[in-house]
C-alpha cells in the first residue's frame, strides 16, 4: 500500500480541512517519516508573518527528504494567498492548490494536477462523513463557515478566504449525528467569525467569493538561505470589569441561569428556531441525543449579543466557555483596528459572560498595531490583570499587505517585542491564578491519553476546556484500574506545580 505523509499547519479550521483529504485518501497508509512516503501534503498556513515562515520552511524540509518517485502537494491558505509566487518560487513541488479543492485532493494527485477553483471549499455531510479525525476518539472540530465579512484593520483573511459562507444549519446537524455514530461527544464549532454564522443565509446571499491574491512578495531568498522571516514580529503561542457593566448584571440577572433550566421561554424558543443564527444552530445541536458537552469558539464582539450568551448560559449541553478575542481594549485602537464595537460594549459582555456560573473566558489580543502608544498599551495591560481572563493568547502585530494597517505608520520592532514580553508576563500570571482556583475542587475530567510530560502520566480535561488550546490536568494517582482513553471520571484536582495541574482519579462517572 502506498504511503501517505501529511502535515497540517495553522488553525483547527485547517485541522478539519486536513481531515477531510484524509478522508479523500484512505487508500493510503499514513506515516510519520517523510523520507518513506510516496505522497507528502502540506496543508499551509498564510495569516501571519511567523506562520508564513512555518509553511515555507515545512515546504522546503519536505523537499530534501522526499524520495525518488514521491509526489510533494502544498495546499491551503498561503498558497490562495501568494499562488503565483509559490509557483514560480518552488519548482520542488508537484502539485499546487488553494482553499477550494480538500475534497477533490485523490483525483489531483491522481492526475498530478493543479486546482485552484474560485470558491473556497465549503464541506457537506457526503463528504465529512468519510472524514478521518485526528488526534482523538471523543472531540471533533465541526467547521460551520468559511471566510469573513469583518473588516479588521490587520486581518487579510477576507482576501483568500472570501466573504461569510455558511453552512446549512441541516448539513451541520446531519455532520454532527454522523461524528456521534462514530463515537465522538465532544464537539467544538468553529469559524473565523462564529457569532455572525447563518447571516449570509438570512440574506439570501451566498457571500461570493473574494479572492484578489496578493500584490506583495515574499522572500524565497532569505528562506533558503535560513533568514529569519519578519522575526520581530512572529505569533507569540502562550496559551472585574468596569463597575458600570457590573451593576448592570443585576438588572440583567435573567441572563444568568442554571445549565438546563432554558434561558427563554417556550415561546421565545418558537419564534428563534426559525431564524438561521448560531442560536438556532446551538437548539438544533444540544437536541441531538449523544452530545455531552459542546462550546463554540472564536465569538465576535459586534455579532454577539445578550441572547446568545442566555443561550448558552441556558443550554443543557454547551459549555459556558466564551472565547471572544478583544484585540485591544482602547477606543482609539479598537478604531484604527476596526473592530467595530467600544471598549464599553466589549467589557459589557465580558461581564455578561463572567457573570455565568462557572464560566470560562478565553480571549486574543494584539501588540504593536498602528497608532498604538504607552499609554494604550498600558491600558490594555491593567485591564487584562484586573478581568482576570482563563486564557489569553498574545499575539505581536504582522505587517501584512492586502491589509488597511500595512499602509500605517508602523511601529517599530523593538518596541513591539518590549511590549510582548510584558504581556507574556501578565499572561502567564493570570492563566496561573486561573489554575490555582482549581486546586481542592472534584470535576470531571476526559481522559485524553498519555501527556506531554511522558508516560508517566495521563493527559486529562474538564469537560468545558477545549481539547487542543486549553491545556492538560495530569493525573498521577488513580483508585480505578484501567482508564480509559475518552472516558469520563470524576478527579480531584491536587496540585499545581510549576505551570501544571496535577489532579488524582476517584470514580468513574455515570454512563462509563
Amino acid at each position: 500500500m502506498a504511503k501517505l505523509h501529511l502535515v497540517s499547519l495553522g488553525c483547527n479550521k485547517n485541522l478539519v480541512d486536513s481531515e477531510i483529504m484524509l478522508g479523500r485518501l484512505q487508500n493510503y497508509e499514513l506515516t510519520d517519516e517523510p523520507a518513506s512516503a510516496d505522497v507528502m501534503i502540506v496543508n499551509t498556513c498564510g495569516f501571519i508573518a511567523s506562520a508564513k515562515q512555518e509553511s515555507i520552511r515545512t515546504i522546503l524540509k519536505l523537499s530534501e527528504q522526499k524520495k525518488s518517485g514521491a509526489l510533494l502537494v502544498v495546499t491551503g491558505c498561503l498558497m490562495q494567498r501568494y499562488k503565483d509566487e509559490l509557483m514560480r518560487e518552488l519548482p520542488e513541488v508537484d502539485i499546487f492548490s488553494g482553499v477550494g479543492d480538500y475534497d477533490k485532493i485523490d483525483e489531483m494527485i491522481l492526475k498530478k494536477q493543479n486546482l485552484f477553483s474560485p470558491q473556497t471549499y465549503l464541506q457537506s455531510p457526503a463528504l465529512t462523513s468519510s472524514r478521518v479525525i485526528t488526534g482523538s476518539n471523543y472531540h471533533a472540530y465541526v467547521k460551520i463557515s468559511e471566510g469573513c465579512n469583518q473588516k479588521c484593520s490587520f486581518c487579510a483573511i477576507p482576501s483568500f478566504k472570501g466573504r461569510l459562507k455558511s453552512r446549512s444549519i441541516e448539513d451541520i446537524e446531519a455532520e454532527v449525528r454522523g461524528l456521534v455514530a462514530r463515537g465522538f461527544y465532544d464537539f467544538s464549532f468553529i469559524a473565523q467569525d462564529s457569532s455572525s454564522f447563518g447571516r449570509d443565509l438570512r440574506r439570501g446571499k451566498n457571500g461570493g467569493s473574494n479572492f484578489k491574491g496578493s500584490e506583495g512578495e515574499l522572500n524565497f531568498a532569505s528562506f533558503r538561505d535560513g533568514e529569519n522571516f519578519n522575526a520581530s514580529c512572529c505569533e507569540q503561542n502562550p496559551n472585574d470589569s468596569s463597575g458600570g457593566a457590573r451593576d448592570r448584571i443585576a438588572a440583567q440577572s435573567r441572563l444568568v441561569c442554571d445549565k438546563g433550566s432554558g434561558g427563554e421561554s417556550a415561546g421565545d424558543e418558537k419564534v428563534h428556531e426559525q431564524d438561521i443564527d448560531l442560536v438556532a444552530l446551538i437548539k438544533r445541536i444540544e437536541k441531538i441525543k449523544g452530545v455531552k458537552v459542546a462550546r463554540v469558539l472564536y465569538l465576535y464582539p459586534t455579532s454577539t449579543d445578550e441572547r446568545l450568551i442566555r443561550t448558552i448560559v441556558g443550554s443543557p449541553v454547551f459549555a459556558n466557555y466564551f472565547d471572544m478575542p478583544i484585540q485591544h481594549i482602547n477606543d482609539k485602537m479598537l478604531s484604527l483596528m476596526k473592530r467595530g464595537a467600544s471598549a464599553a460594549r466589549i467589557k459589557e459582555l465580558l461581564s455578561l459572560m463572567r457573570a455565568a456560573p462557572n464560566s470560562f473566558l478565553r480571549t486574543g489580543i494584539i501588540v504593536g498595531h498602528p497608532g498604538e502608544t504607552d499609554v494604550e498599551f498600558d491600558e490594555l495591560c491593567d485591564f487584562l490583570q484586573e478581568f482576570k481572563f482563563d486564557r489569553i493568547s498574545a499575539f505581536a502585530y504582522s505587517k501584512e499587505e492586502d491589509t488597511a494597517s500595512f499602509a500605517m505608520p508602523q511601529i517599530p520592532a523593538r518596541t513591539i517585542s518590549r511590549r510582548l514580553n510584558k504581556i507574556e508576563k501578565i499572561t502567564r500570571e493570570v492563566i496561573d491564578s486561573s489554575m490555582r482556583a482549581l486546586v481542592g475542587k472534584k470535576m470531571p475530567l476526559i481522559i485524553e491519553g498519555a501527556s506531554s510530560e511522558g508516560e508517566f502520566f495521563y493527559g486529562a480535561k474538564p469537560l468545558a476546556w477545549d481539547k487542543d488550546i486549553d491545556g492538560e490536568i495530569l493525573i498521577n494517582e488513580s483508585y480505578v484500574q484501567n482508564l480509559k482513553v475518552g472516558g469520563l471520571y470524576e478527579c480531584e484536582i491536587t496540585e499545581f506545580v510549576g505551570d501544571r495541574l496535577l489532579a488524582r482519579v476517584l470514580k468513574s462517572s455515570q454512563g462509563q
